[in-house]
């Protein structure tokens, strides 16, 4: 996969696989550019079927779209989309200086330590690849790996060096085996029988495998 950490990322920008097909990114709050309000719900009805159907997550889902009290802040999205429009993966950005999931909901995973916070620290959540798309592997497919790097390039064009994550084990070892610097905050915990960890995630400096 080649690595596009040092590009940056406007608004909404088009960024090519390794198999030459188009991706286009957006990315931004709510009503930035090519948010348009069916994204918008093509995110939700994606978050649905990823968290509520699949990994059955205890999440509040409504009319087959998943949504939280996060989701009203507003947060930053960046979201990705083939030639046709069609959504292929989300994630949720929150700055760490306002409520943020780690520290709102899940500080118990942190086992009293604390993790960092502060105008160059964003918390990425609701990481969703839509059903279809490579990614049962051992590292991350490439749309969640052209995904996760455009975020990292969005996050810095707003002077956000670090990815603060809360996820499933197997998502914090896909990123690092694909090159993701990661570094964990604290040991894995059961949540919902599955283990889960705190972990930071910052641009990679070098293609991953």
């Amino acid at each position: 996969m080649t690595s596009t950490s040092a590009q940056r990322i406007s608004p909404t920008v088009t960024l090519t696989t390794e198999f030459g097909s188009g991706l286009r990114i957006a990315a931004g709050p709510p009503g930035a550019a090519g948010m348009t309000e069916d994204l918008l719900d093509a995110q939700y009805r994606l978050r649905h079927e990823v968290f509520a159907r699949r990994l059955r997550w205890r999440v509040t889902s409504y009319m087959g779209r998943e949504r939280d009290d996060f989701d009203d802040l507003p947060p930053h999205y960046v979201l990705a989309t083939d030639e046709r429009g069609s959504l292929l993966g989300c994630c949720r950005l929150l700055p760490t200086t306002g409520p943020h999931m780690l520290r709102d909901t899940f500080a118990h995973a942190l086992a009293g330590r604390t993790a960092p916070r502060g105008p160059g620290v964003w918390e990425i959540s609701r990481f969703a690849i839509a059903p279809g798309q490579p990614f049962a592997g051992s590292s991350l497919g490439p749309i969640a790996t052209e995904l996760l790097t455009a975020t990292l390039s969005y996050a810095a064009d707003q002077e956000v060096g670090t990815l603060l994550a809360f996820s499933h084990l197997d998502i914090e070892r896909k990123a690092a085996r694909t090159g993701f610097p990661i570094v964990r905050l604290a040991p894995a915990i059961t949540i919902e029988s599955k283990l889960c960890t705190a972990y930071t995630i910052t641009a990679r400096t070098t293609d991953g495998p």
